[in-house]
């Protein structure tokens, strides 16, 4: 640093004066010192920034030279059509990473992290991570904006007793992975999160017993797995399920009694245990299929299932229309037949008889419904001469008064 600004009074205050040295000696430079290192371009869209100082083609040839190969990002990059430029002419496979900072040179350590911000994703915390970050600006720079997790995800695992007492675990909300020898525990886990998630193993699951015995093997008898669960709508629940018993579900360590993991909105993984993608069993392929879509097609099934019932509805209707003409004929034939028989019954005065027949229905249906009035009316009477025989003294009197009830009724139906 003192090599490149000798000699040059106020380097590190605004306006910022141009080092002593090219980008090519830089880099040499700093070559020689032996550590890693990349280069962050900075306010190149300023005064003194990269598309000023230079112009046309010695701008491109500045890009193009090996040494800028070092430069992993670029530093207050506000022209859109200057940045795309950039990118052209560098044709890496990722574009250059845009990064945002305190960029407060005069007010040393204690500005870092005053001032704008870039979130970077990392896979540790260490020097190698945040190169590989860099040039893989798309999925791990996000400039400003903070990244909004929009999965469920687990948060985490711990234990307590078992085998696996006092370990706990933190997930990505993104990708994990488990790498150890074997006999570590790799599978042990992930079916201990399968039982605490409740995922049952699927029919055609290799081994079943075997997965089964490690989760009794890692939890024992009283052992406590406790999981961390964030669902989409970034709720967080915690679930503790000791072996061999109901899990229990709390929200801000509040218990929630009664409920169950579906009630928390967390959509539960797709499980694949050891060996069974490589399991080749019958109806692999189409159980993997619907394991990956889950529920998803769901909706799209149902309307399917009324489509079908509705062709069929309809085929149904279309073959009984194609019998039409059969039927009409039928009907056809039936009437004259009726008609036939009609003329018939005029011809030998069957159709008066008939009418006659009609009339003494009709006289039937009349007297069998007044003898039903009557029988309810007789039936009433003696209710209310039961219930308040202190009314008729004389039995006689009653009969009397019946018989000429009866006689009147009876000249009724003569008349």
């Amino acid at each position: 640093m003192d090599n490149a600004f000798y000699g040059i009074a106020n380097y590190d205050k605004p306006n910022y004066p141009n080092s002593n040295f090219n980008l090519k000696e830089t880099v040499d430079a700093l070559d020689k010192i032996g550590y890693d290192y990349f280069i962050v371009l900075a306010h190149i869209d300023d005064t003194n920034g990269l598309f000023t100082e230079l112009r046309g083609r010695t701008q491109e040839d500045f890009i193009r030279q090996e040494s800028f190969n070092r430069v992993l990002a670029v530093q207050k990059s506000a022209n859109l059509e200057n940045y795309n430029k950039l990118c052209q002419w560098l044709n890496r496979k990722s574009k250059i990473a845009c990064v945002e900072g305190s960029d407060n040179a005069h007010g040393g350590i204690d500005a870092i992290g005053k001032g704008k911000v870039t979130y970077i994703k990392l896979g540790d915390f260490n020097f190698e991570a945040l190169t590989f970050a860099l040039t893989d600006s798309e999925y791990r720079v996000s400039p400003k904006d903070k990244p909004e997790i929009k999965n469920s995800y687990i948060k985490s695992i711990a234990f307590e007793g078992g085998l696996l007492e006092g370990t706990k675990i933190d997930f990505s909300p993104e990708l994990n992975n488990l790498i150890g020898i074997r006999g570590s525990g790799k599978s042990s886990l992930l079916e201990v999160l399968r039982y605490v998630l409740g995922i049952s193993l699927p029919v055609n699951a290799a081994d079943p017993d075997y997965k089964n015995s490690l989760v009794t093997r890692s939890m024992g008898s009283g052992g406590k797995a406790i999981v961390t669960i964030v669902n989409k709508q970034n709720e967080e629940y915690r679930i503790e399920k000791l072996y061999g018993q109901k899990e229990d579900i709390y929200k801000n360590n509040i218990l929630q009694p009664g409920i169950s993991i579906d009630a928390t909105g967390f959509n539960s993984p797709i499980y694949f245990g050891q060996k069974d993608l490589s399991n080749k069993g019958k109806d692999f392929e189409g159980d993997l299929i619907q394991r990956l879509i889950g529920t998803r097609l769901k909706a799209v099934q149902v309307k399917i299932e009324q489509k079908k019932r509705e062709v069929e509805n309809i085929i149904s209707e279309l073959k009984k229309l194609q019998n039409l003409n059969d039927l009409k004929k039928e009907t056809d034939a039936q009437i004259q037949n009726s008609k036939h028989q009609l003329n018939f019954f005029k011809e030998k005065g069957i159709e008066d008889k008939l009418k006659q027949q009609t009339l003494f229905d009709s006289d039937i249906s009349k007297l069998v419904q007044n003898e039903s009035t009557v029988r309810s009316y007789l039936n009433e009477l003696a209710s209310v001469i039961s219930n308040h025989d202190y009314f008729f003294n004389k039995k006689l009197l009653v009969q009397k008064l019946i018989k000429n009830y009866l006689k009147k009724q009876s000249q009724s139906f003569k008349n």
